[in-house]
């Protein structure tokens, strides 16, 4: 991860790396060389102290052989006259102190005794020292005419060592605090010279050309690496002015071509309102046209009904049964054409926004149980089982009656002309709080997945082959479409080829429409 310090320039940044980096490198060299000083005076201590105890084992192993205790004791106080050694002992081979002498301001601690010390260096045979504290502590078998008489240990004060330690130390940390500053000192100048200098000009011909003015980079005849950087920046501003210049060139024919886009975008939107409005004129005019030509024919069509009737109550006389015949054909094309041009007529009124909606609040079982003697006229001559799925409670709707017995007409006239088999089934329940949902359900022909969305569309059939076998103008489902969605709810379809058809709308409660203030009185429809 590299450092990083944000509140600090580069020059300060420069100096402080280098200065921990000469700190850290003398702090080095001053640790291993006081370590090695130590280690000098441990070994120069080492040796005057082994000397001492060379000269007094010599004198003392004459009286170890003769078992005179007192001349030891003599021997160790001669010894220890000077202050050094602090404390001499002599032991028996077995261990057992024969005698011992301190210096005259040797502390408590000693004379202290020493410990496995002795035992070591009677069994190797050879002197052992131990660096105890503030303390040097020595054991020495004493030889006699070739064999071990007894033991001698020596202890000495290591505090001359340990002062002359400390002014060591001074001293080097002095030297080394003198080394940082100095040190420090010149490799900034020579920063600043070879390295800080050259970079801030550089610095200072970006900040020219960042503000329009296009400058050489100074320092392109450098050898070194700020040459190189130099250079390497002076290609880069040559390639950026051709880039500039191409890039102006560039701007300068997107806005021609901006200009001429703009111009054809307008004039192309002019055509477009124009065509749209002529559009609209047309689609006004058409349905104008639907409404006007739907009343012209359902006024003559109404009339062939009438007396067509009347025909077949034989007010004017018995018909025979061949007039009988073409009476009720005559009956049954004329409503099939007064249903279409009704059909024609609300798409008119749909598309154009004159239609109305009533409101109030319907019991739907009256309404279907008509449409349910309806569909049973319809299917009188297949094999098909008509079913009324309702709950026992069912809640009262919001909306126009009228309407949404032609929704449910469309549906289940759909079904019964599709379905050659099988059965319709008109299901009702209530999906939550607000919406109750109606289905019609046949076990008719079915419809691919792909064709759900257009059967809604205004004269839309799924096929021409199924438009002269089943009849129709392809506007009931699309009719429906609007009014259920003028209710409020919606409606959809779930089917597929040869499993049958079931389409689904919904209709707001009457407590649900009361409570959110919808529907109220006569609602025109939206074009």
């Amino acid at each position: 991860m590299p450092l990083h310090w944000p509140s600090q320039n580069l020059t300060r940044q420069i100096l402080l790396v280098m200065l921990i980096s000469i700190t850290v490198v003398l702090a080095i060299s001053t640790a291993l060389s006081m370590r090695a000083s130590q280690a000098y005076h441990k070994e120069d201590m080492l040796e005057r102290a082994l000397s001492q105890l060379d000269v007094i084992s010599y004198a003392a192993s004459v009286y170890f052989a003769q078992g005179d205790t007192h001349q030891l004791i003599l021997t160790g106080q001669s010894a220890t006259e000077g202050g050094e050694p602090l404390f001499v002992a002599f032991y028996a081979l077995d261990g057992q102190l024969l005698g011992a002498t301190a210096a005259p301001l040797a502390p408590d601690q000693a004379r202290a005794g020493f410990g496995d010390l002795l035992q070591r260096a009677q069994e190797r045979h050879d002197y052992q020292e131990r660096w105890s504290g503030d303390f040097l502590e020595i054991a020495h078998p004493i030889i006699y005419q070739g064999q071990a008489a007894g033991m001698i240990a020596m202890r000495f004060s290591t505090a001359d060592l340990s002062a002359a330690f400390r002014r060591e130390l001074v001293s080097s940390i002095t030297t080394a605090v003198l080394l940082i500053i100095v040190l420090n000192l010149v490799v900034g100048l020579l920063l600043r010279q070879l390295v800080l200098m050259p970079l801030r000009r550089l610095i200072s011909a970006t900040t020219q050309i960042s503000a329009g003015r296009w400058v050489d980079p100074p320092g392109q005849d450098r050898p070194d690496e700020f040459g190189a950087l130099a250079r390497s920046f002076g290609h880069m501003l040559r390639a950026l002015r051709a880039r500039e210049s191409e890039l102006h060139a560039q701007v300068a024919a997107t806005h021609r071509l901006n200009a001429e886009l703009d111009a054809r975008v307008a004039k192309r939107t002019s055509e477009l309102a124009l065509a749209k409005e002529a559009a609209e004129d047309a689609n006004r005019m058409k349905s104008q046209f639907l409404a006007n030509m739907s009343h012209e024919l359902r006024t003559p069509l109404n009339a062939i009904l009438n007396f067509t009737q009347f025909l077949g109550k034989e007010r004017y006389g018995t018909l025979s049964e061949r007039q009988h015949a073409l009476q009720q054909r005559v009956l049954v094309n004329s409503e099939h054409l007064l249903g279409l041009i009704n059909d024609i007529l609300d798409l008119s009124k749909i598309e154009s926004g004159h239609i109305d909606l009533v409101y109030e609040d319907i019991d739907l079982m009256p309404v279907l149980r008509g449409v349910m003697a309806t569909t049973v006229g319809l299917t009188k001559e297949k094999p098909i089982h008509i079913d009324l799925d309702v709950p026992t409670a069912l809640p009262m709707v919001r909306g126009d009656k009228t309407r949404i017995r032609q929704v449910l007409l469309n549906l289940l006239s759909n079904a019964a002309k599709f379905t050659h088999q099988g059965a319709i089934t008109l299901h009702v329940e209530r999906r939550d709080d607000q919406m109750l949902c109606v289905t019609v359900r046949d076990t008719g022909i079915g419809i691919a997945p792909e064709h759900h969305r257009l059967v809604f569309e205004e004269f839309r059939q799924i096929q021409g082959d199924m438009t002269r076998e089943y009849g129709g103008t392809g506007l009931g489902l699309s009719i429906s479409k609007h009014l259920i969605e003028m209710h409020g709810g919606q409606i959809w379809l779930e089917s597929a080829p040869g499993a049958g058809s079931a389409f689904s709308f919904t209709l707001p409660c009457a407590d649900s429409a009361a409570r959110n203030g919808k529907h109220k009185g006569c609602v025109p429809c939206s074009p």
